[in-house]
């Protein structure tokens, strides 16, 4: 069927002349000449070229049309409010730290899937580097009506001397589909790269706030699906959920280990400090001293909890 594109049509095979060079119009240049104008045309180009990457995206050039223009001019407007209003809370100085390495990690992860194990795929060295950068850029940029949602948030968190922030999961999954989804899959990972780097951020805008709390807690919130207690099974184990209920009863508070010294039963040799990390186990090995391997005890007045 495809040899009925190739049948001549009279009524369709032929040109208007209306808009085309007339060649009577052109003088024939010899090869030199051509040359010269060859290279003139590349020499624009390249100062183009030149000048499109100095500039910012909205002060590319555009043909000049009225329309184009009043685009251009509400476009650069709007991009120095958002200028003015980042220079008011101080966010081109973390923007600047993360510039290099961002675009190479955006090429090394795929937008949609891990490459092999989801939990073992998170803990790799570039991936949490992603995490945090990804997480950082939508701290301090996500907006909502002109302003800044999330960086007010860690403000009115920090004047208030709290260490919880609160993060709709919509807004996450709106921006980084990718991060909310491995959030749903493996929160007792991603949390505390994201808590993390909300300290950081509250540090950057309170310096000395490390003074004061020593943890941000990331909270999601607003979780989309909502699952009944009753529907619950082992597929939900370490996913994140949302249910509702009444509490009747509650027991007792847990503290959970953070930081862990032990002291060898045999010598009185201190081992730590040891970090725990979503309640692996640890292996103490050896005492460096009596090279025994224990009994060891958690030495309770250094160790940390949360």
């Amino acid at each position: 069927m495809f040899f009925r594109d190739y049948q001549e049509i009279p009524e369709l095979d032929h040109y208007e002349r209306e808009g085309l060079d007339d060649e009577a119009n052109f003088d024939d240049i010899n090869l030199e000449e051509r040359k010269a104008a060859e290279r003139e045309l590349d020499e624009r180009d390249r100062e183009l070229d030149t000048l499109r990457r100095r500039l910012p995206t909205a002060l590319n050039i555009f043909d000049d049309s009225d329309q184009e223009l009043d685009d251009l001019q509400r476009d650069f407007l709007r991009r120095q409010r958002e200028r003015a209003q980042a220079l008011e809370y101080g966010l081109d100085e973390i923007e600047e730290e993360e510039g290099k390495e961002e675009e190479e990690d955006e090429r090394f992860l795929d937008a949609s899937e891990a490459r092999g194990k989801l939990h073992v795929w998170i803990k790799e060295p570039r991936t949490i580097r992603w995490i945090r950068k990804i997480f950082k850029k939508f701290l301090m940029n996500f907006q909502e009506n002109g302003e800044f949602v999330y960086v007010n948030k860690v403000h009115d968190m920090c004047s208030n001397n709290k260490q919880s922030l609160e993060v709709h999961y919509g807004h996450i999954s709106n921006s980084v589909e990718t991060l909310a989804m491995w959030i749903g899959f493996e929160p007792a990972i991603i949390l505390p790269y994201l808590n993390n780097v909300a300290f950081e951020v509250a540090n950057h805008f309170f310096a000395g706030y490390e003074n004061i709390q020593t943890e941000v807690y990331v909270r999601i919130r607003d979780l989309p699906i909502k699952d009944k207690l009753r529907d619950l099974r082992k597929d939900n184990l370490n996913h994140l959920v949302r249910v509702e209920g009444v509490i009747t009863r509650r027991s007792q508070v847990f503290s959970q280990l953070k930081k862990v010294y032990y002291e060898c039963q045999r010598c009185g040799e201190m081992k730590g400090p040891i970090l725990f990390h979503n309640n692996e186990p640890v292996k103490l090995g050896a005492c460096t001293i009596c090279q025994s391997n224990g009994p060891f005890s958690i030495d309770r007045e250094n160790t940390v909890y949360r």
